[in-house]
């Protein structure tokens, strides 16, 4: 329950990033202490004035959030924030009495705030504005003490400095704890990360090596052998092998370019049904040459042709991958594949009768370099473990999202969402090629 309130609230900072996650953070803390503060004016019975000044900045902070949160405006959202809390300061200052009141511990709060949300630059800006505006209120605190006013008696005062400094103390510790789990886990990530990467390199090695040798070692046989039989299995080993290794290479080479940003993507026009035709014709190849013709292939996709606005190679590399790897993983069943078209998206899914995912490795399949073998199962299941990783980052730069479920022991459902910018147009076959129905 708790999570899902947090969920409701505030986003991940791994998702929005820090910065902007703190943000969201302190807007809505502020809104939340802008509204015990008016409680609490209400109870102590200040004035009207001093109750509508905690009551409005509660309000503006909540449209501070509202902005982050919901809207997703982030950069407006940051600079509001800040905005908002030094007008606060400025407005507090003179109707909570000045120094001798609570708001002398915002300044430290929001020094804070601004150490973690800005870079150099805008840091340098608001901390010099920041000393100039306290400067300033001192002085004018110093020359015009009539200008500010004062608590009725000093029980008022006690409680007020204490309740301000129990909400100031809390809103800080909250953003230190925050910052260091952040860190803290995305350090771990790193370390994970440069551990898998070891492995994956190690891995590579070792599944470059594998065919290479094969390759080799077979070519130096075929020039001995004379029998044809044994040529043309030789030969067949040989194209296998040198498959794999331009599989492994173009896996390498996606890699390389999606960590600097040079993957491309091409949008144009293309027929679903000729995509998934090619497809269907692909793997269908790939099972007779793993020696798995018993594995039923099921295309599911509406017999209506849809034309889609994506990019047609990168969808057609990721539904490969999915398949292929189904294959690999089904020994005996079927495996079903197709899409489904929804309000502004489409969605294309494979569906397998294979081992499964155990639950607890669900979290992690999508992750670079991670190779997740079933556990029982004493094949070996070649392969380096970047395919699902390059596929989940294509479909996130083609604007969606990729998505499993799995029972460990039943098989698995990949899917993955687009949005479908081009507006779905059916079309329906005929001898003269592809028209409108």
């Amino acid at each position: 329950m708790i999570k899902k309130i947090y969920r409701f609230l505030l986003l991940s900072p791994e998702e929005i990033g820090l910065d902007n996650y703190l943000v969201i953070l302190i807007s809505l803390l502020a809104s939340i202490a802008g509204f015990l503060g008016t409680l609490v004016n209400i109870y102590l019975r200040l004035g009207p004035t001093l109750i509508l000044s905690t009551f409005f900045s509660f309000l503006f902070f909540l449209f501070a959030y509202y902005l982050g949160r919901v809207k997703r405006k982030h950069f407006f959202s940051k600079y509001i924030t800040i905005i908002l809390l030094l007008f606060t300061i400025n407005m507090q200052w003179f109707l909570n009495y000045g120094s001798y009141g609570p708001i002398l511990y915002l300044f430290v709060v929001i020094q804070s705030y601004i150490i973690f949300l800005f870079d150099k630059i805008p840091r340098k800006i608001f901390s010099v504005a920041i000393f100039i505006n306290i400067t300033l209120l001192f002085y004018l605190e110093y020359q015009y003490p009539d200008l500010f006013q004062t608590y009725p008696d000093r029980l008022t005062r006690l409680f007020d400095l204490y309740s301000s400094a129990i909400v100031y103390l809390f809103l800080s510790i909250t953003l230190i704890f925050v910052a260091l789990d952040f860190h803290i886990r995305q350090t771990e990530k790193a370390q994970k990360a440069d551990y898998l990467k070891t492995a994956f390199l190690t891995n590579i090695t070792h599944e470059i090596r594998t065919p290479m040798n094969a390759i080799l070692g077979f070519s130096q046989l075929l020039e001995k052998v004379e029998k044809e039989e044994k040529r043309k299995e030789y030969s067949k080993i040989i194209l296998e092998n040198g498959r794999y290794l331009m599989h492994l290479i173009e896996d390498i080479l996606d890699i390389s370019k999606i960590e600097s940003n040079q993957l491309e993507i091409i949008y144009t026009n293309f027929s679903v049904k000729n995509l998934l035709s090619d497809v269907e014709q692909v793997l269908s190849q790939y099972l007779h040459r793993i020696e798995k013709p018993q594995l039923q292939l099921i295309n599911e996709s509406p017999q209506l042709n849809l034309l889609l606005y994506s990019d047609k190679y990168r969808i057609k590399q990721v539904l490969t991958n999915l398949l292929s790897n189904a294959a690999k993983f089904t020994q005996s069943g079927s495996i079903r594949f197709g899409y489904k078209v929804m309000p502004g998206i489409i969605e294309f899914y494979v569906e397998d009768s294979g081992v499964g995912i155990a639950k607890e490795h669900l979290g992690e399949i999508f992750d670079r370099f991670r190779k997740i073998n079933p556990p029982e199962e004493a094949r070996f299941y070649r392969g380096t473990g970047i395919g699902l990783s390059i596929s989940k980052q294509i479909i996130e730069l083609l604007g969606g999202k990729i998505a499993v479920e799995s029972t460990y022991g039943k098989g698995s459902r990949f899917s993955f969402i687009i949005p479908n910018h081009a507006p779905p147009k059916h079309f329906t076959s005929n001898s003269e090629g592809i028209e409108p129905s």
